[in-house]
């Protein structure tokens, strides 16, 4: 049964960068389905098998910031947009548990980062299309049908770190190829979206690859450079120069002040935050509490403003003891993974600046896998005999049977 779910968890993951593609009629996205599923075997596979491991301080975090979000319903300014989201923070909560539960080695959390990257492949391919095909998300933007411009730049960035992490331990040729060529595809279709953020969190990801690659080697480091390099020359003409032309006018926008159009927002919310600090306006609640201050319906754009709007200051700190307790998880893992959070951290701070990601599937699952790595990490110096073999099987190590 274990082995079941964490399957089921594996399907999960891989819907993620493309869920809003393929919609269920009366239940919604593919991945809410696959995710119902799952919760379903998990709770089945714990019932047979009551034991289950103690919460981490990244879970714990989760936990508490889900019901103190749920206490925020009795004064919130919007009990539908307050239940719907904590509706899905809840859903969002029992992902974090199940990767904690039944994604204990690391050949487990090595799989699901796997399905996560074959996942944004699905994605990249389809903004590919959707670009050839003249479908455009917004202005010149194109994106995956039925997704967020931003928010799937900021997907197929996180995929890039995750695939050139994989391709030093997976096994086989079609794995490493596959992780590979990944961050070249990324390279097409991020610029693809627009997305300003993505843009400069994919400087981040980047990075990663060139600095770990000097880890190894300088030799190697400096041919990967000229490698991406190249890379870029060869692969610019293939995006549209409108994609190019909105990303490059970054600067223009930071030193005009609007900030593409968030300043006004982020003053609004800031002005929401400074009536209600303590309790917050309700979770789910940011855009009706900024209608009197603008005249619109309007997401944070910034995760933390909007958390902190929401919830107020417990709400805040909860999320900065998140990013805490995930910083020093990371720092006791091994530096393969101890580079990988380091930069994912970064990447995800940089993206969640510039839009509302606090209830993203993507967001939870990335804290959630730093959570298990970490307990790996932590149960591995305690007894190295348990840890997995640190590689991708075609079958997960053990398969986490009951």
């Amino acid at each position: 049964m274990r082995k079941l779910t964490f399957w089921a968890l594996c399907a999960l993951c891989f819907t993620i960068p493309w869920e809003n593609v393929l919609m269920i009629a009366g239940i919604g996205t593919i991945s809410r389905t696959i995710g119902l599923c799952a919760i379903v075997l998990a709770c089945l596979t714990v019932c047979s098998r009551p034991a289950v491991r103690p919460p981490s301080p990244i879970v714990l975090c989760f936990a508490a910031f889900v019901l103190w979000s749920a206490a925020t319903v009795l004064w919130t300014i919007s009990i539908p947009l307050s239940l719907e989201l904590l509706i899905t923070y809840v859903q969002l909560a029992t992902l974090v548990w199940m990767i904690w539960e039944f994604a204990r080695e690391r050949s487990q959390q090595h799989a699901l980062m796997q399905m996560y990257v074959l996942g944004c492949y699905v994605a990249a391919v389809q903004t590919v299309l959707a670009y050839e095909s003249g479908q455009q998300a917004s202005y010149l933007r194109y994106a995956a049908p039925g997704t967020d411009s931003n928010e799937l730049g900021l997907i197929l960035t996180i995929g890039t770190l995750l695939a050139w992490y994989l391709a030093g331990v997976t096994r086989g040729r079609l794995g490493r190829a596959i992780n590979y060529a990944y961050p070249l595809m990324a390279f097409i279709a991020i610029p693809l979206t627009g997305s300003r953020g993505a843009a400069a969190a994919a400087v981040v990801a980047y990075g990663y690859i060139v600095f770990t690659s000097v880890r190894r080697r300088r030799s190697i480091g400096i041919a990967v450079l000229m490698a991406l390099t190249a890379a870029a020359f060869a692969l610019m003409p293939l995006v549209p120069s409108s994609s190019i032309e909105r990303i490059a006018s970054t600067m223009n926008a930071s030193s005009r002040g609007d900030w593409s159009g968030r300043l006004p927002i982020w003053q609004a919310g800031a002005t929401v935050f400074c009536e209600h600090p303590l309790l917050g306006v309700g979770v789910g609640a940011f855009r009706e509490s900024i209608v009197r201050k603008i005249g619109i319906r309007i997401a944070a754009h910034n995760t933390f403003l909007s958390v902190a709007v929401d919830g107020g200051l417990p709400s805040a700190t909860l999320w900065l003891l998140l990013l805490v307790a995930s910083a020093r998880s990371a720092l006791r893992m091994d530096a393969p993974q101890r580079q990988l959070w380091a930069f994912l951290m970064v990447t995800w701070v940089i993206g969640a600046s510039t839009i509302s990601w606090d209830y993203s599937k993507s967001t939870w699952l990335l804290f959630a896998l730093i959570a298990a790595q970490a307990g790996d990490s932590d149960e591995t110096e305690a007894d190295p005999a348990i840890r997995g073999s640190g590689t991708i099987e075609v079958v997960p190590a053990r398969g986490g049977a009951a």
